[in-house]
C-alpha cells in the first residue's frame, strides 16, 4: 500500500495510491472510528493505522480520484522533529573541505522548510551560494530512547528521498549551521511513500 498527501481546500489530506487512481480518505472513510485523516495520524497509529487504510483500501467502491489531478503535499504533514546528519560520508566531507567527523554532525530543519513536489522555492536575495544534497530521510514512527541496534528498524514507519537545500554563504556564518538551512521550502519531500 501507498500512502501520498494532497492539498484540498487548504488542507493536508492523506489519500492511498492504487493501481485505479487515488483513493481521498477522509472522504472514504465517512467518519468510521480508527482510520487515520491525516498522514500523521498514520505514523503516529503504525500497524494499526495501517491496517485500518489496508482495510478501507480494500473494501473500496467510490470514485477514484486521479493523481495527476491532485496538488501534491509533502509525504510527512507536520513532523514533530527534523532532525539532519551533516557530512554523513567521507567523499562528502573531503568535497567540502572540511575533515570527517568522528562524531554525527547534527542539525535541525523546521517545519517551514518543508515542500512538495513541483512547489517553487523562494531563493532570497540576500545569498549566492545555493546547493542541494539528495538524502535519504527516515521517518521514526513511533516513540524511541535507548534503543538497541537490534531494534531499531522496529521504529521505522518508513523512507523517502528529499533534497537538503541550504545557502553556503549563510550556513557557515554559524557553528549550528541555521541561516543556511532552514529557509522557506528549503526540504523539498515526494508526495508518496
Amino acid at each position: 500500500m501507498k500512502l501520498l498527501t494532497f492539498h484540498r481546500n487548504n488542507t493536508l489530506q492523506l489519500g492511498i495510491h492504487t493501481e485505479a487512481g487515488v483513493i481521498d480518505v477522509a472522504q472514504a472513510s465517512d467518519g468510521h472510528a480508527g482510520i487515520p485523516l491525516t498522514m500523521d495520524a498514520a505514523i503516529r497509529g503504525g500497524a494499526d493505522a495501517l491496517k485500518a487504510l489496508q482495510g478501507l483500501a480494500d473494501k473500496f467502491t467510490g470514485a477514484y480520484l486521479k493523481e495527476e489531478d491532485l496538488q501534491p503535499g509533502p509525504c510527512v504533514g507536520t513532523p514533530e522533529k527534523l532532525i539532519c546528519i551533516g557530512l554523513n560520508y567521507k567523499r562528502h566531507a573531503k568535497e567540502s573541505g572540511m575533515a570527517a567527523p568522528d562524531s554525527p554532525v547534527l542539525f535541525s530543519k523546521f517545519n517551514n522548510t518543508l515542500a512538495a513536489t513541483g512547489d517553487a522555492i523562494p531563493l532570497p536575495d540576500n545569498a549566492v551560494q545555493y546547493d542541494y544534497e539528495v538524502e535519504l530521510g527516515v521517518v521514526i514512527g513511533k516513540e524511541a530512547r535507548h534503543v538497541s541496534v537490534d531494534e531499531a528498524l522496529d521504529t521505522v514507519f518508513g523512507y523517502f528521498t528529499v533534497n537538503d537545500m541550504s545557502v553556503r554563504d549563510l550556513q557557515f556564518r554559524t557553528s549550528q549551521w541555521l541561516l543556511g538551512k532552514t529557509l522557506d521550502k528549503f526540504f523539498p519531500l515526494p508526495h508518496i511513500w
